[in-house]
């Protein structure tokens, strides 16, 4: 699925809870939309939730801070985070959502992953279980990718982004301008490269246009040359006939 057409899916869904959760008069009611939207199937985006000020109270709550915390997890974390996090126990369609999550996490910084390694992050033994959920990920829109069961990989192709923590904003900023310097480098060479062809191209053009010319006056020489010899042979022919016919001789 295209990132745009995805976001335009998981739009309707922030914009549901983000509205339920602003309706709510208490911190229970919140935790409740909160809980709710983390076990939604169909929702993957959470950063626009977790914004939200009634939200955003959950964590210095008593009552509630654990659930906080349990949005914080399916916003940014893995599964594997989930196993020393406090938050409540994951329901069953919480683990397998959070897994969903985890593989898109994997698939932004690796485009080929092993089985052993996603069976590892996702707590899984059978193969086959870890295959069913690779095609869930697939079928769910969250990335484009192949199962290559002979090397036991998962190649990815695409995956959409997940939301992102404010402490990582600074460190995309400065792998942004990494690629941009390289960019910038791979465009100067390129200019570079191209110039240079240019000109060879353009020397090549006058070589060319040279031998050309050269050839030309060679030939002018030639057939000048064949001019000249052709004339004193044509002259001696008319001499050697003494210029008309020879009178016939009178009988004796």
């Amino acid at each position: 699925m295209e990132t745009a057409k995805f976001e335009q899916e998981q739009a309707p869904l922030v914009a549901y809870f983000v509205e339920k959760a602003k309706a709510q008069n208490g911190a229970a009611g919140v935790a409740d939309v909160v809980t709710e939207a983390v076990s939604n199937e169909k929702l993957f985006v959470f950063g626009e939730l977790l914004q939200l000020e009634c939200v955003q109270a959950l964590q210095v709550d008593a009552a509630h801070g654990r659930v906080f915390r349990l949005l914080k997890l399916f916003a940014f974390g893995t599964f594997a985070d989930a196993a020393g996090a406090d938050v409540p126990t994951l329901t069953t369609e919480q683990a397998a959502k959070l897994r969903l999550l985890s593989i898109v996490t994997l698939a932004q910084d690796v485009k080929l992953i092993p089985y052993a390694s996603l069976l590892s992050q996702l707590a899984i033994t059978e193969i086959r279980e870890l295959e069913d959920v690779v095609i869930d990920a697939i079928y769910s829109g969250l990335m484009n990718a192949k199962l290559d069961q002979k090397n036991k990989a998962v190649e990815v192709l695409s995956a959409i982004g997940r939301d992102v923590e404010p402490a990582d904003i600074a460190k995309m900023q400065q792998k942004l301008a990494q690629w941009a310097g390289a960019s910038r480098s791979v465009i100067q060479a390129i200019e570079e490269k191209t110039q240079f062809a240019n000109a060879k191209a353009l020397e090549e053009q006058r070589h060319q246009a040279q031998i050309a010319e050269q050839i030309a006056n060679v030939k002018a020489i030639l057939k000048a040359s064949a001019e000249d010899d052709g004339m004193p042979a044509a002259k001696h022919r008319v001499g050697a006939g003494g210029g008309g016919r020879s009178r016939p001789s009178r009988p004796s």
